[in-house]
Formats: C-alpha cells, structure tokens, sequence
C-alpha cells in the first residue's frame, strides 16, 4: 500500500484532506482478516529494509505548484504527463529521507530532496535550489488506510496475491501486486475517480538503493 500521503494532500486539497486523515493516521487498516494480516506482515518485511525505490508512471503531471515538482492528475495548469523516479531512506519502515528525478517532454528535468532539514527541488544542473518552508514527518513505506478505506485479497496464486483497497470518500481503487515468496510490492495500480472521469497510476518497484547524497544550498529569495 505505497500511496505517498503527503503527494495525495497535495492533490486532493490540503486542508480538506488533512482533516479527513486526522482521525485514520496512526489508525489500523480494516477489511478481511486474511488482507489485514498480510499488510501487517509486508510492513513487517520493509521495517527491515534500509531503502526501496520506486518508478510512477500514469495520469501524473510535470506541476511547478508542488515543491516536489509533479502531482496526480487532473490538475489546473500542468498538463504535461511526467515520469517520476524516487529512492527513498527506510528507518524502521518509514522513509527518512527522499531524492526524486522528474522527466517530462520539451521540460528541464528537476530533482527534489525532502527529509527532516527541508524539502528541495531544482533543475538538473543547477547551482542553486529551491527552498520550501514545509515541515516534514517520516512517513510509513507501506502508508497508513484512508478514512472508510477497505481491504480485501482479490486473487492468490503461489507466485502473487493482490489486495484491493477501496475508498469511495475519494473515489480511489487500489491495486497492490504482492510476491507470494518476498512478500514485496513490485506495482501497485491506483484508479481515482475525478468528475467522471477515471485516472490511474502506477507505481513500479526497483531493486533497493539508498539515495545519493546531494548538497542542497537555497540560495536566497528563493524559500516557498
């Protein structure tokens, strides 16, 4: 369950959607007994991994709005479709620190970092970054359920099990395609639907590695 919750805040509307998720974060995921269980065990395999890296691909958008430099669609302004790559620092299971590529056609591609010190994106290349006034709390690899989100196993086979989480307050479908043997999350599908229309995501996982170390000076006039 790698939906980023900090990217859907974003998307859906901060204020609206902070207030909807006070009362889920921290919560436990509710649904079948058997789809519960397994999302327990699948934190418990990325609690022991010091990183994970991933590739969204989908209905997302190169968006300057956003300090990471893309966001879901449908969003006013940013049309360009984007490809993202992230290789995110585990501690415990939760992701300490964060450095993403974003690429999009005839666009310079950017990079961002986000950790505890600040949240950061520049073009590939240049000498200064910058800086957003945003706080930043480690957030869970596998996240944390939506309000009124529901889970359930949609197949099983000995090679792959995937979980379907519903949740109509938002109109999301998610899809996670879990190796039976690993128990990681090599994809994992997200449907959304916005005034009608459905738009989807997916996210793709790599083989582990930390993420580079970058040096981040904002320069100054530049803080979001």
């Amino acid at each position: 369950m790698p939906v980023r919750t900090r990217g859907w805040v974003a998307a859906l509307g901060a204020s609206a959607v902070l207030a909807a998720l006070a009362p889920a974060i921290g919560g436990a995921f509710t649904g079948t007994p058997a789809a519960v269980k397994l999302i327990s065990m699948i934190r418990a395999v990325y609690s022991r991994m010091p990183a994970a890296s991933w590739v969204l691909t989908g209905d997302i958008v190169y968006c300057l709005d956003y300090p990471e430099g893309w966001t879901y669609a449908p969003h006013a302004g940013c049309q360009i479709p984007a490809r993202v790559t992230e290789d995110d620092q585990l501690s415990n299971g939760h992701v300490v620190r964060a450095v993403g590529v974003v690429t999009a056609p005839s666009q310079p591609t950017l990079r961002y970092v986000i950790s505890p010190h600040g949240w950061y994106l520049a073009a590939v290349g240049a000498k200064c970054w910058a800086s957003f006034r945003l706080p930043y709390v480690s957030p869970l690899y596998i996240s944390y359920p939506f309000p009124g989100q529901r889970v359930s196993i949609l197949s099983a086979t000995k090679s792959e099990i995937v979980i379907q989480a519903l949740t109509p307050k938002f109109g999301l479908r998610e899809l996670d395609y879990v190796d039976a043997k690993t128990l990681l999350e090599p994809r994992t599908v997200i449907f959304a639907v916005t005034k009608q229309k459905t738009y989807s995501y997916t996210y793709t996982s790599l083989p582990a590695k930390a993420p580079p170390s970058l040096a981040t000076p904002a320069c100054a006039g530049n803080a979001g």
